[in-house]
Parts: C-alpha cells; structure tokens; sequence
C-alpha cells in the first residue's frame, strides 16, 4: 500500500484570507470603541463560500456571487484547476455587452499571459477590434501603439508592471510610452465618464512588484474604477499588504470568495524520483524515465527549475535531447527571461513561450499557462540543492512552495506528472498537524526510508541542522508577526534615546521581509524536497496524487567504514555456521537469523537511518556469498527470488507461479529474420499481462509480505507498482534484471520501433 493511502480524506492545506486580516489595528481609548470600530470595518469586508459544481468548478457559485455592479474589491481564492479564470471571462462577456460604457483592464504578471488572454477572449466572442494588446505600446501610430486611446478598444490586457510605473531591473523610470498609457488612458477614461473594472490575475506572481510608488500609480485610475477582481490559487502572507493597498480604490470594502478544496474530478498520477545525482552532466535517471515514456507514446514537456540544464538537453549530442527530437520533432525552448537560475526581466517580449502544439523544455511556464495535452506526462526537474536549507540559487522555484503547487497544476488534463528532486530530510514528527498517531508514524517512517538525516549533513561552523518543520499555512502570518515584534523590542532603546526615529512599519516589514522569512525558515523555500515529498505522500496536490516513487539508490550510508563492517559480518556469519541448519536454511531465514544477530550487536550511537542501510548491506552480503548462478550485475532482487525459489526449499505454489510469469516474458524472446539478433519488443505492442493484472499484483505482494528482505528501501522491489502498471513493471523488470540489452530500432511495416536487443542473458533456465 503507497503511503498516501493512509492519508485518504487528509484535508488539503492552504492558505486562507480572513476579513480581520485587512482591519488595520488603531489604538483606541477603551474597548467599546474597539469593538465598535471592529463591527464597523466587518460590515465592509465580508467572505464567503464558493461551492463546487459536481465536476468541481466554481463557475456557478461565482455568477451568483460576484456582482460587478458593487463597488468594491473581489479576491476569489480557490484551488488550481477550478475553473477560475474561465468562469470570470465568461461573466465579464456576458456584462460587457450589457454595459458598453465600462472597460476592462486585464493585468497579468508576465508578457507570455498576454496572447494566452487575448486568444481566450476572441474565442469567447470578443471581436479582436475591442482588445488592447500591451505589446503594441512604444509601436509606431500605424502599427497601433496608441489604439488605447480608441474609445472601441474596452478590453486592456497589460501586465502588471505597467500599471505598477516599475521600470525593470536597469532603469530608474518607466519608459515613456508606458507612463503615456498609465496617464493617458486613464484621462480618457475619465474625460468621457466611463467605468472601469481591473482583473489581476495570477497575483501571486505579481505581489513583489507592488511598492509604494506602484500604488500611486494605481491611483491615475481613482475616479474610474468601478471594482478590483483578483484570482489566485496560492496566496501568501505578502498578498494581504497588496490587497490592502487596491481596496483603498474602492472605499475599503472587500469581499473574499473562497472555495472549498475538495477533489471531485480524476486526478493527475503523480511519480516522485529521488536522485541524489542528477544535474546538467549527469542525466542518466531522467533519460530512462524519458525513454519510458516515449515508448508509452506520452506527449512530454519538461519544466526546469534551472535554464543551463534546459540548454543540456537541447544540445545536439545530448541522449535525452536525440529521443525527445526523434519522437517530437523540433524542441521548443522556453528559457527566455531567466539568467544564472534567477528571473530578471519580468517585461521580456522573448517569443520562447509555451506552446502545446511543440514539446517544451524550459523554465517560464510554471505559472499561468495551461497544458490542455491528452496522454502527456510533464516532467518538472526540481533544484539540485533543494534537499537542504542552505542552497545557493532554486531557479525558478525561489519563490518557495507556492511557486511548486503552480508548476505542478499547469496540467490540465489528467495525465502523469514526473518530479525529480533530491531526498528531502528527516522531518519532526511533533509538527505533523491534525493526524493520528498511526499517521504521524507511517509517515515519519517512510520519509525516514527515502530522505536524509540532517544531523548528518556537514555544514560550516558546526552548524546543526534540525528536523524540518511543517509550519500550517495559517500561522505563517503570525511567524512574520512575531519576527517584526523582536525587531521592534531590538529598537526600544535607541527609539528612547531619540523619538524622531521612526520605528518600521508592519505592512512595510511583511512586504520586505515575511517572504525571506518564510522561505529560510521552518519547512518552507529552501527545503522544497521536503514539502514536495509531504505534499506527496499526504495528498496536498489538488490536481495529483501519488502513484509511485523511486527510492534514493545512492542513500546506503551506514557509518561504518565498509571493511570493517564486512568484516563484523564475517565474525557474525562464523556464528551463525556453527548451527548445523544454517547450511540449509532459505535465504529468508539465513537473512532473518543475520539480521536480528547483527541488529542486536550494534552500537547504541548507530542511528535508523543508518541501520536500515546496514539491513541492506546484510542482504548484500548474503546475496553475494550464495548466489553462484548470478552474474554479480544482476539485480539483489531478483537474486534474492532466485535462491528463495529456485531451491525447492520455499513455497511450492509461488515458486510454480513464479517460473509460470517469468516463463511468459522468456517465451517473448523474437529474432530476427536473419536469425543473428533476439530482441524483447516494448510492453505495449505485445501487452503480456493485461488479462491477469490483479492476480500478478496480488502475487507480488504476497511474496513481498512473506519477505521482509524484498521490502527494504534499496532492493525497490516493485515500490511504484499500481493494480493498473504492474504487467509492464513485471515484464521490464525481468527483462532490466535479468539481461544486458541495448537499444534496437528496426523498421517494421514502414514503422521504426524501439526494441531491445539481447547481448547477454543472466537467468538461470529454471527460474
């Protein structure tokens, strides 16, 4: 059973805005005029519920909900993939053409959402003469850089920046035919009497361009807006600061819309893949993976948390690259706006968009694009250092979590999501928030079995790196609050010795700081691994769930030096022989005897995570002095089925179904007309076991029961196995353990196909 399987019904956490979040404290002179001003302030900023349809969108809840007659600032905060933004283009058309004299401002944090938008509303009905596109400011008259001032033009899609005055990394000013278009249109607007309503979308993205210069301008547009509309699935502790400073447009009042997170459609397979070494020279584990799937015949796109591991694969010698470019065609590079893993240019017109007619490799879709692919497999490659909190660059994903819940939802139709990342670390089991004791205990055991020990870990200056933390989304508010209380105390002495200081402000603080706060800190930012695989495991992904992952091979770390520990096994086996029923005794026994004798020797410094590697070890050992029909590049596993069951020492009936399933994957074997090749063809042109699936997976987990050796992290003996996968998992995992193959691809009926070729056979032919 995959562990996410305890957490069944688990509730998926996020973060949540409240009404007394957006009251600004004032001092009062007694409670009855707190009180009174609080009553007063909730009569402004209200929340309510948006319910699911069956199928799990919103769009009904919000027509009833959102009134873009009212004055005031709407912030919807539901989940990924609840068809927020859909929704909220189909009622603004609807309105639109009942209301010819309001316009309709669309700001979005990147260059790359502006056609997305524009396609989007003409494919609703919008007539393109009505759409402003951002792009066309700076053009020439002819080439339409001052339509925004045509009366007809009622549709703006502009990003965020624009209407913000920033300037981008390198200069002190706006340019100006953007503040031309700040100023001049919303004169037009105003001259004219005409109302305005601003959608920001994807917020998220955008909160760390707003400042208090960026407010001002906003406030060009005072005496048209009629309402703000702001749409995110992942806010954070920064955006209620932003949203504070657009109800200001609107008289302060607001109205929160938020959606319940419940599951009600089918869900993405999610695979996780620990790899201690992956990087841009070593792409080994993620060719093979890419192999697979090309042989399933997936659609792929790879997100890369960094552009010089996008550029690897693109290189014309590179084997992930040769495959992806033979099945796809030409590799759509998507790495426009991002130097040394750091975006710095968020205004980069670069054409290196998403496309979902190309397979794209890059790092600027993991937010606001929508991969509508059927039968696609995304593959998003995490930060090489993201297992420990002192990383140097996260790329993309430096934002923290909320910059992975985006990346893992840009698919849109259920398929399978492929996330590369480094084993996380050992986690603090006393902050595992809202379980019971047996899943406070399964998942600490499991993260254990995959992950690092921090205290492990050498660092500078003998620091000590403790268990990470789960901090719940809704105390991150008050982290960053506590934060600004210490630097205030730190204050009070220097602000009595002078009283013209002037103290930091909280709403200044949380802009500046609560994202480094909470991305150094605690579980977050850094130790993306970390919440990756408790998302994972506790089924946090509201468009995914676990379906497998592949433990960490690297991760057998025993501390003890390796001759010394062959040689504490030797003086354990000496005892062990001694027995006159060792000499017969199955490999489960002779693995269960060594075992606990071993275990019962062992230092008391010795931690779990490195017993279970010398648990490993034991079975290594064993595998390696009694299996002499093996070649030794056999897998342990399949060794260890071998002397289990192959002996006439074990259970009768397993090893006849045994012999039966492995015989069926032997009687494959083809050759070639010529008769100088056998080859294996791919699982899906022969689809072996399709007819006794769930008899094959019950079989399997009965011999994994019946043998702990088989259940230890590093053999992997069928760990991301499902009742749907496990006729093609058995079939590749004889032909992977018990031959030395390479690629074969003959064209058959004017097709290539992509077997693989015999060179050496390992098994013995009882097995």
């Amino acid at each position: 059973m995959l562990i996410n399987e305890n957490f069944n019904g688990f509730p998926i956490d996020y973060f949540k805005l409240e009404p007394v979040d957006f009251i600004e404290p004032l001092g009062f002179e007694n409670p009855e005029l707190a009180n009174a001003y609080t009553a007063r302030e909730l009569t402004l900023k209200t929340k309510d519920i948006l319910t699911l349809d069956d199928d799990g969108y919103i769009r009904d809840s919000l027509e009833q909900q959102l009134n873009l007659e009212e004055l005031n600032t709407t912030v919807v905060n539901c989940a990924v993939g609840q068809g927020k933004t859909s929704s909220l283009l189909r009622i603004i058309k609807d309105y639109s053409q009942q209301h010819q004299d309001v316009y309709f401002v669309f700001a979005v944090p990147f260059v790359s959402l502006i056609s997305q938008y524009e396609r989007d509303l003409i494919r609703l009905g919008v007539d393109e003469s009505e759409i402003f596109n951002y792009e066309k400011i700076g053009k020439s008259d002819e080439e339409g850089g001052l339509d925004y001032m045509n009366s007809r033009k009622r549709f703006h899609i502009v990003t965020i920046n624009t209407l913000l005055g920033n300037p981008g990394e390198t200069a002190p000013l706006q340019s100006e035919a953007k503040h031309n278009y700040i100023k001049d249109f919303s004169q037009l607007l105003e001259v004219n009497n005409k109302k305005s309503i601003f959608i920001y979308d994807e917020i998220h993205d955008g909160i760390k361009n707003f400042s208090k210069i960026g407010e001002a301008h906003l406030w060009y547009f005072a005496r048209s807006i009629r309402k703000n509309v702001i749409l995110s699935a992942t806010y954070n502790v920064q955006s209620i600061e932003v949203i504070k400073m657009l109800i200001k447009l609107t008289d302060n009042k607001l109205q929160i819309l938020e959606s319940e997170r419940r599951v009600c459609r089918q869900q993405s397979q999610l695979y996780l893949h620990f790899d201690t070494i992956y990087s841009s020279r070593n792409l080994g584990s993620m060719t093979e993976v890419v192999r697979r799937l090309v042989e399933d015949g997936k659609n792929i796109d790879i997100l890369s948390y960094s552009k010089k591991l996008c550029k690897k694969i693109q290189e014309n010698d590179n084997p992930l690259g040769n495959i992806l470019r033979e099945r796809f065609g030409d590799l759509r590079d998507c790495t426009s706006n991002l130097e040394a893993n750091q975006v710095t240019d968020d205004e980069d017109p670069s054409v290196n968009r998403y496309d979902n007619e190309y397979c794209n490799i890059g790092t600027n879709f993991k937010s606001g694009v929508s991969i509508e692919k059927e039968n696609h497999a995304f593959i998003i490659i995490l930060p090489t250092d993201s297992g420990t909190p002192y990383g140097a660059l996260n790329g993309i994903f430096s934002d923290g979590v909320n910059s992975v819940i985006q990346a893992v939802a840009r698919q849109r139709n259920p398929g399978e999501i492929h996330i590369f990342l480094r084993p996380p670390l050992w986690m603090n089991a006393d902050y595992f928030i809202g379980m019971t004791q047996e899943q406070k205990a399964v998942l600490n055991s499991t993260i254990e079995g995959v992950g690092k020990n921090p205290a492990l870990i050498e660092v500078r200056n003998n620091i000590t790196i403790p268990r990470v933390q789960y901090i719940p989304f809704s105390q991150h508010i008050t982290l960053v609050k506590e934060k600004w209380s210490t630097q205030i105390r730190r204050l009070l002495i220097p602000y009595s010795y002078n009283m013209n200081l002037e103290l930091p402000a909280l709403d200044n603080y949380i802009m500046t700081e609560s994202e480094k706060i909470l991305t150094i800190q605690y579980f977050l930012g850094k130790n993306i691994a970390s919440f990756v695989t408790y998302s994972a495991f506790t089924n946090q992904f509201y468009n995914a769930r676990l379906a497998g992952f592949n433990i960490p091979f690297g991760i057998a770390d025993t501390g003890i030096d390796d001759e010394e520990l062959q040689s504490f096994f030797e003086e354990k086996l000496s005892l062990l022989l001694t027995d006159e029923s060792w000499v017969d005794s199955s490999i489960k026994d002779k693995y269960s005897r060594m075992r606990n004798l071993v275990m019962q020797n062992l230092s008391a410094s010795v931690n779990d995570y490195q017993k279970s590697a010398i648990r490993y070890k034991i079975i290594e050992f064993l595998l390696l002095r009694y299996d002499n029909r093996f070649s030794e590049t056999v897998k342990p596993s399949l060794k260890y089925l071998n002397l289990q069951y192959n002996n006439g020492q074990g259970n009768g009936q397993i090893e006849a179904k045994l012999s039966y399933y492995v015989r069926k994957v032997l009687n494959t074997i083809e050759t070639s007309a010529r008769g100088d090749i056998q080859y294996f063809k791919s699982y899906r042109t022969i689809e072996l076991f399709e007819g006794e699936k769930e008899e094959l997976w019950l079989f399997i987990e009965d011999i994994k029961q019946q043998n702990p050796a088989l259940k230890l992290n590093l053999m992997n003996f069928f760990r991301t196995a499902t009742r749907d996968n496990i006729g093609k998992k058995f079939y590749e995992y004889i032909i992977e353990a018990g031959f030395q193959t390479e690629e074969y691809r003959p064209r058959v009926n004017c097709r290539q196909q992509n077997f693989k070729k015999i060179v050496q056979s390992f098994l013995s032919t009882n097995l």
